[in-house]
Formats: structure tokens, sequence, C-alpha cells
């Protein structure tokens, strides 16, 4: 994360390893190739944060994006217009990623 006071002196900040584990949680997407739809499961340690799902495409082209309003559910996803090929689906948190998994779309 970068940062900038009001002297313009630039500040990076970095995200320890140890916090990064603890948010990642859960996230699985079955069936897994899929065709027509998809249901995610996620669950995210630290809920205090603002979540968003993503599924982008291998051009890392957002595809689908949803706010997600509790750190654990699940959400189904119609992937029946989507292209065949490989995407992978994201938890954010505060717009950084927490979790990624790769799905695989056949029709």
């Amino acid at each position: 994360i970068r940062d900038r006071d009001v002297t313009g002196v630039q500040t990076v900040l970095f995200r320890s390893v140890s916090n990064y584990a603890q948010n990642i949680g859960k996230l699985v997407a079955s069936p897994n190739p899929a065709s027509s739809q998809i249901t995610v499961d996620y669950s995210i340690n630290d809920a205090n944060e603002n979540l968003t799902l993503t599924v982008k495409n291998l051009l890392g082209a957002v595809v689908y994006s949803s706010n997600l309003i509790a750190a654990t559910g699940k959400i189904a996803i119609n992937t029946s217009d989507f292209i065949d090929g490989i995407y992978f689906i994201s938890i954010l948190s505060n717009n950084m990623p927490v979790n990624s998994k790769k799905l695989v779309i056949r029709h």
C-alpha cells in the first residue's frame, strides 16, 4: 500500500503475511468445471472489512462482481453467458485480494 504524507514523502506499507493468512478463510466454487451455474461457498475470518466477490477472465477483465453482505455465505452465479475458459474467483477485502480460486467453464 502506498501513501504520501503532506511533504510528498512516499511511504510504503506492507500487509504482513500473518494478517493475510488470518483473513483467508474458505472459498469453494462448485461444480468446477461448470457450465450454467456455480455456487460459491465462502467464509472470511475478518468480518469487519468491506467484502467483494469478483470473477475475472484470464485477461483480468471483471465478468462478475458482487458486494458481500456477510463474511460467511453462499452465492449462486449464472455462468451460462461466460465463454468457455479459465476464470479466477476472488474475495476482496477493502479492494485487496484475500483469497482466490481457479474456475473452469465448459459448455
